[in-house]
């Protein structure tokens, strides 16, 4: 379905915790060894301040379905949408069978969440529509963290947008994703986000996420949430816990896919969520 225009409100930090939404289930590694103490008798140090949440090195890939808006085009163009899978230099490609009652300049854009989708949007390249398909190359024209969905519009307005999954007779490619800290994007979440450093990813095959986590605050918990209209709200039963190297793997069952906007949260707000990061 078209998107439409978005306003939100920042929500209260306990609103994060009480919201539940959907039945999950969720296995994670829970084993947590506790730290080796040094044997030398010097005081320990003043502690610094808490830092500003710095991304993971390495490439931020991410990968997600393009699947048509409904009543635009016959038939759809689902395809899908690759960017950053060898470096984050912002490039991508878009490989879709567009279909045909397209006759015009057209164009992909990203829309960062959460922003007025009509309004909000960049222009990333533009193209000449085909009847026989494109396989296009482009170079994301910002620098930045970004989180958010692309879509292909013309004159029209949206006539495909990136989807979690394809349609059920062609249900397309895994969802993938870095996961990134909430406070480091370019473009602020009108969300409470908290400081936590390191980074991860995010998979999606069907309605299992598995969610990965290295370097971040060691024997700590967190939970796994949709991000959607006002409110991040908790998958249920979706809590892990961190290793004494802040490392974490876990897989949460969902119910139903909502907006493709992830995230992993604690009682300081929105940590990590899924992104990409171009230098």
């Amino acid at each position: 379905m078209p998107r439409k225009t978005r306003l939100f409100a920042l929500l209260p930090l306990l609103s994060i915790s009480l919201l539940l939404a959907g039945c999950g289930a969720v296995s994670a590694n829970r084993t947590a060894t506790a730290p080796i103490q040094s044997p030398s008798a010097t005081p320990s140090p003043t502690p610094s301040p808490d830092p500003s949440p710095t991304p993971p090195v390495g490439p931020a890939s991410f990968q997600i379905n393009l699947q048509q808006t409904a009543g635009r085009l016959i038939p759809p163009p689902n395809g899908e949408i690759t960017l950053d899978t060898v470096a984050n230099n912002g490039a991508g490609n878009v490989l879709t069978p567009i279909g045909a009652g397209l006759n015009t300049t057209a164009f992909l854009q990203f829309c960062s969440f959460f922003i007025d989708d009509s309004s909000g949007c960049i222009n990333v390249a533009s193209f000449i529509p085909s009847a026989t398909g494109i396989n296009m190359d482009f170079v994301f024209p910002q620098h930045g963290t970004f989180t958010g969905f692309f879509q292909l519009a013309d004159a029209n307005g949206q006539f495909a947008v990136s989807l979690l999954q394809g349609p059920a007779n062609a249900p397309g490619v895994p969802y993938r994703s870095a996961l990134l800290p909430a406070g480091s994007l370019t473009v602020p979440l009108v969300q409470i986000t908290g400081s936590a450093s390191g980074g991860g990813s995010i998979t999606l095959v069907g309605l299992t996420a598995h969610i990965m986590l290295k370097g971040t605050t060691p024997n700590h918990t967190f939970s796994f949430a949709f991000c959607d209209n006002v409110q991040c709200t908790v998958v249920a039963n979706s809590s892990f816990t961190t290793d004494a190297q802040g490392d974490a793997s876990a897989d949460v069952v969902l119910s139903q896919l909502g907006e493709p906007l992830f995230a992993v949260i604690d009682s300081d707000g929105v940590e990590f969520v899924n992104a990409f990061r171009v230098e």
